[in-house]
């Protein structure tokens, strides 16, 4: 960051994520310690496509604004 808007947040995720993962598969010790990083390496690429889809372009030219949300913000959660 920082990022300009959410589609550029979350694609930047997703892509540490999918890094990470290789990371995991090159020192993974056997085959079936393989199996969950190149899981979330399929579900994490099978999400780029769509993020356009979910954040249009528009938004790299007019950002949103970033709001901070808690369902019980009170006194005893500060």
């Amino acid at each position: 960051g920082p990022f300009r808007s959410s589609y550029a947040w979350l694609s930047s995720r997703l892509d540490l994520i999918i890094l990470e993962q290789i990371e995991a598969i090159e020192r993974a010790g056997s085959e079936e310690d393989k199996e969950d990083p190149e899981e979330t390496i399929a579900s994490a690429g099978g999400l780029l496509p769509h993020l356009p889809k979910i954040f249009p372009e528009a938004d790299e030219i007019d950002p949103l604004p970033t709001v901070l949300w808690y369902d019980d913000l009170n006194l005893q959660n500060i």
